[in-house]
């Protein structure tokens, strides 16, 4: 029997707060993923903007892009910590990438992962590159990780325990 491509769940965990400047960019980004099978959670921190609201409409209008999208606001502002938390627990993807609400991902970010975890069944975390941006729709060369320090992820998790 040959067995079908492995196409898991993907929850993209959007991490906002007051992030109505950007936030159409990275929801726009995340609809334009070359990889399909995408549950898009938006988690608010109690923003004073316009970020739930723009999220909201933007998600009744676009919704069956996705399995599931949803878009949550605690009762009161809990922090970073918080806002991931609500994100993960609500995730129902067999896999979770976390994103800012002032980023965006390249269109092949989820599927250049899920082909990294096809290659790599042994990988428990799968971190993408970060590029900066010069401007608002122009990337810079200079990435958020160095070569030192992507040397760290090829170590294995006793080493990275023990690094100093």
């Amino acid at each position: 029997m040959v067995q079908g491509k492995y196409n898991p769940l993907i929850t993209v965990g959007v991490i906002a707060y007051n992030s109505g400047e950007y936030i159409l960019d990275l929801l726009e980004s995340v609809k334009a993923q070359t990889y399909q099978n995408i549950e898009l959670i938006v988690s608010d921190d109690k923003s004073s903007d316009n970020t739930v609201a723009i999220s909201k409409e933007w998600i009744s209008k676009n919704k069956e892009r996705f399995v599931r999208a949803e878009v949550i606001i605690p009762e009161h502002n809990t922090g970073t910590a918080g806002n991931y938390n609500r994100a993960l627990f609500a995730a129902k993807g067999e896999w979770m990438k976390f994103i800012d609400g002032d980023d965006i991902m390249f269109p092949n970010c989820l599927e250049d992962n899920v082909a990294f975890v096809t290659s790599h069944p042994e990988a428990n975390v799968v971190f993408s590159d970060i590029l900066y941006f010069t401007d608002a729709k122009n990337p810079s060369n200079k990435h958020f990780v160095s070569e030192e320090e992507k040397r760290f992820f090829e170590k294995g998790a006793y080493e990275q325990f023990m690094f100093v």
